[in-house]
């Protein structure tokens, strides 16, 4: 438990709720420790028996950086105390991996709500003792009004250790892939911070200084989210009133972005791009802008590398009057593989036409984790004999005969190799597979039509 001890009635001694319990800091890099206490005050932070030392600004700031630390499954603590007698202790850190994940409604999308929940949440403890921790910012109705950078958020989940009683709520992508990277690289705990919202578009993840530079500053944040937007976020679910929905330019980036640019990160899990469909031209210059100022502003404030990984997720398919629109979205998001270290996650196999959830949010988010950890291989950890970054590329698609049964294809693609065609069915893998080329019939009745690497 974060504790506050004081024997004074003057201005406590604080800290963010990026700071608490349980938490995970970056490993091998040093870390920003930071807070709050009266102008002109000195704060002392313990850590490891050592001591550092900082006086407050005249807005009442104080930071330290803790030394660059390796990996470790055993919890340190931190104290943290200023001349008043006042005291705050954080218990349960560990050094590993931090990822942060953010987007819209299918990062948003909670562990509860896709495939195997019980089983998933049922099996979440033994993560957590494994090294797994997380950390999900709420949707605060003051977020969509924001015109200032924010130092600090309201969390739906504190920083916890995954385990039954506490993923329920979690980003289903970010944990998964959490549970991705520890089950592969067992030893290196892995902290999760999850900032997203169901139905946003990208303006309001970007800067204004970014948002100039990619030619969209002048335009409202809704000028995609017409009738060619195909979600609809996670509303019917009770998350937030339709009154508070982010929309002008910037306001999740001042207050579900900025008060994370002082931690470092390993690497960006990102999920979105639906509600753009109306302006895929516009999306194509953005989004890499963003990814370069996201880079930018970790790397000034929190020294992390200037090409720190970025993975993102390709749109997933649904079935629709805007398919056309959705397509060309999806190559409008290909437009950041031209910079380094971002990979792509091909998601558009994997939708599911009758999710509970709306056909736009598939619930197999395992599948894209896999996939994610397929890709960090490469561009995160260096891997020799990873994947590619991103997923098989389709070449052309003939289509001999189309139906609701979605029966007869004829497909060639550019490279055979490892390339399957399934049928999904009943939210789960059908066993009539082929791998290569090929044409005829393959699904019988009223199915789905995929095409699967079994790489990725």
């Amino acid at each position: 438990m974060l504790l506050l001890l004081f024997v004074s009635t003057a201005s406590a001694l604080s800290v963010p709720h990026l700071f608490g319990d349980n938490m995970v800091l970056q490993r091998d890099t040093a870390v920003p420790i930071w807070g709050y206490d009266d102008a002109g005050s000195n704060v002392t932070v313990t850590f490891n028996s050592v001591k550092h030392t900082a006086q407050t600004d005249a807005s009442g700031r104080w930071q330290v950086a803790l030394p660059s630390t390796p990996a470790s499954t055993a919890a340190y603590a931190l104290t943290i105390a200023n001349t008043k007698g006042q005291t705050l202790t954080i218990n349960g850190v560990l050094f590993g991996d931090v990822f942060l994940c953010s987007g819209q409604s299918n990062m948003e999308l909670q562990v509860v709500n896709t495939l195997n929940a019980s089983e998933e949440i049922a099996d979440a403890t033994q993560w957590g003792q494994k090294g797994l921790r997380i950390l999900q910012v709420a949707e605060e109705a003051a977020y969509a009004n924001t015109t200032k950078p924010q130092l600090d958020f309201s969390p739906s989940i504190e920083w916890s250790v995954a385990s039954s009683s506490t993923v329920s709520g979690m980003s289903a992508v970010c944990y998964y892939f959490g549970k991705e990277v520890l089950s592969n690289r067992p030893g290196v705990p892995v902290g999760l911070i999850a900032t997203s919202w169901g139905g946003t578009a990208i303006e309001v993840w970007m800067s204004p200084e970014a948002l100039q530079a990619c030619g969209e500053g002048s335009e409202p944040a809704t000028s995609a989210a017409t009738t060619t937007n195909p979600d609809p976020g996670l509303s019917y679910l009770e998350e937030m009133p339709s009154t508070a929905h982010p929309e002008a330019h910037s306001v999740l980036y001042y207050s579900m972005i900025y008060p994370f640019l002082w931690t470092p990160v390993r690497a960006w899990l990102w999920y979105q791009g639906e509600s753009n469909c109306g302006n895929p031209v516009g999306y194509s210059r953005c989004f890499p802008q963003m990814i370069t100022q996201w880079r930018g502003d970790w790397a000034a404030r929190a020294a992390t590398p200037a090409n720190t990984p970025f993975i993102f997720v390709q749109i997933s398919s649904w079935p629709a009057g805007n398919t056309g629109a959705v397509s060309v979205q999806r190559y409008a998001q290909m437009a950041a593989l031209k910079l380094d270290n971002v990979g792509m996650i091909v998601a558009a196999d994997i939708g599911d036409p009758a999710s509970a959830l709306h056909p736009v949010h598939p619930p197999f988010k395992q599948e894209v984790a896999r996939r994610g950890y397929q890709i960090a291989q490469s561009i995160i950890f260096n891997d020799a004999a990873a994947p590619p970054k991103q997923g098989p590329m389709v070449k052309a698609l003939v289509v001999d005969k189309f139906s609701q049964d979605w029966g007869d294809y004829h497909y060639v693609s550019a490279s055979l190799a490892g390339l399957k065609t399934c049928c999904y069915k009943n939210r789960g893998w059908g066993n009539s597979c082929v791998t290569g080329h090929w044409t005829g019939h393959l699904c019988a009745g009223r199915v789905y039509l995929l095409w699967r690497a079994h790489h990725l």
